[in-house]
Parts: C-alpha cells; structure tokens; sequence
C-alpha cells in the first residue's frame, strides 16, 4: 500500500492539503467537498477529521505539521508529499 510519484498521486496529495484547510469548515462545505471529489470524507460533529482516499484512511490533524496523520499500515513516499507541501 505504497503510493509511488506519478500525476495522480501528486493530484491526490494536493487535493488533502485542500481538504487539510478546510478542517472544521461547515457541514455544507463538505457535503459538495464530497460530491465534487467523490472521496470519503469522515465527518463528526460537522467537522472534516478525516479522509479515505486511495486505500489510505487519513486523519487531518490540524495542530500537527503537515496535518496528515496516517491510520492503517500504509506508507506514503514522503518525498512527494515534501515537494508539494513544504
């Protein structure tokens, strides 16, 4: 469950650094987030907290650098995710 560099992984670490902005944002705004996107977006209380994309489950931490929090056995080339989000 590695994600290698191509266009649509970059896409896709792009898109949850999108997503990352809008933690907490209201329940309208995730709803066309969803529709748009067509990801699964984990809603409590009318957050964003997290994310499925990919086979990868992630958990947007806002406080944290980065924000992305990985759940599961997954591992993600960090060198991607460095160049598009540092």
């Amino acid at each position: 469950c590695i994600l290698g560099y191509d266009d649509q992984a970059e896409a896709e670490i792009t898109f949850l650094l999108e997503v990352e902005k809008l933690v907490g944002v209201n329940l309208d705004l995730e709803r066309k987030l969803e529709t748009q996107y067509g990801r699964d977006i984990k809603i409590e209380n009318k957050r964003i907290v997290g994310i499925s994309i990919g086979g990868y489950e992630l958990e947007l931490i806002p406080e944290s650098i980065g924000g992305l929090k990985f759940l599961g056995n997954c591992n993600l080339n960090l060198s991607l995710l460095n160049s598009v989000a540092f």
